[in-house]
């Protein structure tokens, strides 16, 4: 479960993911995942601030996103025109190039998980009224170089085309199927 929490030492409002180790199949997928986002300091990446095991229970502190999947916030805009569509891809190419310069594969980016969100650090927003865009989820994560054969975990009962198969992975591996997590925008219309 996620719940909000305040960091006593500063104030600083964050979102608590708590995890129970002993009720997890594979704790280490979980491990694997903080310590990725914890190597990771990007303002497109939602930020881990600390992570605590307490008799079993995994708590991850994480920054507090607030805001709604990115192909959400799209639809309820009616609209989507070809500049905005140009910045979305142009920061999301470059939050993908800076983990693939770092030697981390997302291996799940897709619009549900990337975030338009407002982001709070002090307490107050910190981030426009138009939003700053957040990717998330890394728990299919890899780092390059690493075998993730039987490694990555299953959700929902799918798993990425490349998990599946021999290919080997690289950064093409963090684009879906369909080639593209950008949204399909350009023409000014409904996506």
């Amino acid at each position: 479960k996620v719940v909000r929490g305040v960091r006593r030492s500063d104030g600083v409002r964050c979102a608590l993911k708590i995890l129970n180790e002993r009720a997890m199949e594979n704790a280490r997928v979980v491990y694997e995942e903080i310590a990725t986002l914890q190597s990771l300091r990007h303002p497109n990446i939602c930020a881990v601030m600390g992570a605590y095991n307490k008799n079993g229970v995994i708590t991850i502190v994480m920054e507090l996103l607030e805001g709604q999947p990115l192909l959400d916030h799209i639809v309820e805009l009616g609209a989507y025109s070809e500049a905005q569509s140009r910045d979305t891809a142009k920061t999301l190419l470059g939050a993908v190039t800076y983990m693939h310069e770092r030697g981390v594969v997302h291996r799940d980016l897709k619009p549900e998980n990337i975030v338009y969100a407002k982001a709070y650090h002090t307490g107050a927003a910190a981030a426009s009224d138009s939003g700053t865009l957040k990717i998330v989820d890394f728990g299919l994560s890899k780092w390059l170089g690493h075998d993730a054969a039987g490694g990555a975990p299953v959700k929902d009962g799918m798993v990425t085309p490349r998990r599946e198969s021999a290919t080997p992975r690289g950064p093409a591996s963090s684009a879906t199927p369909r080639g593209s997590a950008t949204p399909r925008g350009g023409r000014g219309g409904r996506p």
